[in-house]
């Protein structure tokens, strides 16, 4: 028991230090901080799109989640509702205007670094757009829809501590808010 003890303390130590210096999970929710968010987080502001051209929206939520603990990491979902009579309009427009990846991704040496690039997680249909100012896996976007909720997501990453991604619906679970 005493030995137990003993590494208990230390471990306690830590986490109250970490606490204190801003170390942790941190999230951010307020929409009126968005182009703020995207500024923090590398490349964000290349694919992340500004206010001014998301046309008629009816609802926006946004979630900035910056983790300082062992895997320093930064994303940031946004999440637009529309009308019905918008949805499918906007919903072609980003199908036309955006290129996914079809198959997996490989490094220089070409070992696989991400393995899926498509799912569905909740009711969204997710897929990673292919961009030449990303950096894969450490610094990408994904582009999303829910026919049912008439919802169109917009979801960035970067961390340089990750290496590679084998399951895509679990690392959404795990990086970003959407639920």
């Amino acid at each position: 028991m005493k030995l137990k003890l003993q590494k208990f303390i230390p471990l306690c130590t830590i986490l109250i230090i970490s606490s204190c210096f801003g170390v942790g999970k941190h999230t951010f929710t307020d929409a009126n901080n968005y182009e703020q968010y995207i500024a923090e987080i590398d490349l964000a502001s290349t694919f992340m799109p500004n206010i001014s051209t998301l046309g008629s929206y009816h609802s926006m939520d946004v979630v900035y989640c910056r983790d300082n603990t062992v895997l320093l990491l930064e994303s940031i979902t946004l999440i637009l509702s529309y009308k019905a009579i918008d949805y499918l309009d906007v919903k072609m427009s980003l199908l036309n205007k955006y290129t996914f990846m079809d198959d997996q991704i490989f490094d220089s040496m070409q070992n696989p670094i991400v393995m899926e690039t498509t799912t569905i997680y909740e009711h969204y249909f997710i897929q990673i757009v292919d961009d030449n100012n990303f950096m894969y896996p450490t610094r990408f976007g994904l582009l999303g829809y829910s026919d049912d909720d008439f919802e169109i997501v917009y979801l960035y990453f970067q961390s340089d501590n990750i290496t590679e991604i084998e399951n895509l619906d679990l690392f959404i679970r795990n990086v970003f808010a959407l639920s």
